[in-house]
């Protein structure tokens, strides 16, 4: 009677472990996280129906309320998040912060001072490499691209062009060649209907230019949504959010395709203007409901065989 006594609450223990597991805050289904332009909360998206849940304000630290207006959103390679925030709601005298945001206590810990009075940065973009470098963008003449990192190891490089072009998301893609391919998207127009584009940043790395290819794929398919947005990579599929003045939508391209690839609405978000999106890591996700059943009956019955070892 004992060791049948032992043996259901080893099993009781196992399966309360995973319940624990299973029902820990932030378990995700959670694909993605999104910040929304003006309200300054963070949302989670589940990966599976799409919804948006809002996770409440993000708290800057050192106190900056100023500072509250999401641009763009990433991970970087060791798996932590990232946030571009501006200061006021007018593209000039516009300076911005890069802060890393805790998702469980919603503190955002100012690391990264970008631009000064009248840097523009009512349109920008952040996009990690997987060398810890990172790259941003703002608003102003020649439109430039800096790439840098957090700490000091590296020199700043910036590179621009002729114009003054905006690109409220960009997103790096590890294609296999030494700096990967930088994706952005810009507004424009297409027979004469405002509409979001999909572009590849062509970077000069040996010079200070580049240059801007558009995926004819793209042109004419966000009609209307060209206030904000921003992109984010899972594996080979390209998320791309785009917003108007009050709502937000949701799209899928498979990268894997080149200009020639499909997209795929995914979601309406009518009354959030998401200006900042990131895909969770792989590596972060939180595991699926079976395996971690799985994973405590396997330990029960590791468990159980051992006790019967030694009473043999």
């Amino acid at each position: 009677m004992g060791r049948i006594g032992g043996k259901a609450i080893l099993i009781f223990l196992a399966f309360a472990a995973a319940t624990v597991f299973l029902c820990r805050p932030g378990y995700a289904a959670v694909g993605f996280y999104a910040a929304d332009w003006a309200g300054g909360h963070l949302y989670s998206i589940d990966k599976d129906t799409w919804a948006a849940t809002d996770l409440g304000g993000i708290i800057n630290s050192p106190a900056s309320p100023n500072y509250n207006y999401s641009l763009s959103m990433d991970y970087d390679p060791n798996g932590g998040l990232h946030i571009l925030r501006a200061r006021t709601a007018t593209q000039t005298s516009k300076p911005g912060e890069i802060y890393s945001l805790d998702v469980n206590t919603l503190i955002a810990t100012q690391e990264y001072y970008l631009g000064t009075t009248g840097s523009g940065l009512y349109d920008a973009g952040l996009a990690f490499r997987n060398d810890n470098r990172f790259y941003v963008n703002k608003k102003t003449t020649q439109s430039p691209i800096l790439l840098d990192d957090i700490g000091t190891d590296f020199s700043a490089q910036s590179f621009t062009q002729s114009g003054n072009y905006a690109y409220p998301g960009i997103e790096w893609y590890d294609d296999g060649t030494v700096n990967g391919q930088l994706y952005a998207i810009t507004p424009g127009y297409y027979n004469g209907v405002s509409t979001m584009i999909l572009d590849t940043i062509n970077i000069n790395y040996a010079g200070s230019g580049y240059s801007v290819s558009f995926y004819p794929t793209a042109t004419g398919l966000f009609p209307g949504y060209t206030t904000s947005g921003d992109l984010a990579i899972s594996g080979d599929v390209l998320y791309i959010m785009v917003t108007n003045a009050t709502s937000s939508k949701l799209y899928s391209y498979d990268l894997s395709g080149g200009p020639n690839g499909s997209y795929s609405f995914l979601a309406d978000y009518p009354n959030n203007r998401f200006s900042a999106l990131a895909a969770v890591p792989q590596t972060n996700a939180a595991p699926e409901p079976g395996s971690i059943v799985l994973l405590g009956m396997g330990l029960a019955g590791l468990v159980t065989s051992r006790r019967r070892k030694k009473t043999a």
